[in-house]
């Protein structure tokens, strides 16, 4: 049996270079998570306890890349990291064998507490999934398909004090 207070490795999987930066900094100093490795766009290399796998960017490829993460090396942890916390995307991840669901809304703190969870065994979700046939309430945007997300990021590029200055000019 492994230790339960062995070093625990991750290897984080991400289109995005920042993406996968920012999450390798929230995990700085933890007692027990240590980022093995960081790839983008291909399998981890090395073996590692956990896979963190952002499906952001997946859209048409994510089944494909699951199934591949799943099949190199089986006896690792594979665990969702997205905005996507609809209830059927949640369903299909779990049916489909992965040891976790976790959103981007949690603190560096909650993502650490799930991943530890999940090393050691648990199924963890978090948050509860949102079932489809709540209706989300309407948004600023939404007409022009604007997400939530993008609208709340206008909303708050526009509570910028009205005067800012940059090199050379004022706006």
């Amino acid at each position: 049996m492994k230790d339960q207070r062995a070093p625990i490795t991750l290897a984080l999987v991400n289109d995005y270079p920042v993406v996968i930066e920012g999450v390798t900094r929230m995990f700085e100093g933890h007692d027990r998570l240590v980022v093995e490795e960081m790839v983008s766009g291909e399998n981890p290399r090395r073996t590692v306890d956990l896979v963190l796998f952002d499906a952001f960017a997946a859209r048409d490829r994510g089944q494909y890349d699951v199934t591949r993460l799943l099949e190199d090396v089986p006896n690792r942890k594979l665990v969702v990291y997205t905005w996507n916390v609809s209830e059927e995307q949640v369903r299909k991840a779990l049916d489909f064998g992965l040891h976790g669901y976790l959103s981007k809304e949690l603190t560096a703190e909650q993502l650490a507490d799930a991943l530890v969870r999940i090393h050691e065994g648990e199924r963890v979700v978090m948050p509860e999934p949102v079932p489809e046939d709540i209706e989300i309430a309407d948004w600023p945007g939404r007409h022009a398909g604007l997400s939530p997300r993008e609208a709340e990021v206008v909303a708050l590029i526009t509570q910028a004090p009205p005067t800012m200055k940059l090199p050379g000019r004022v706006i």
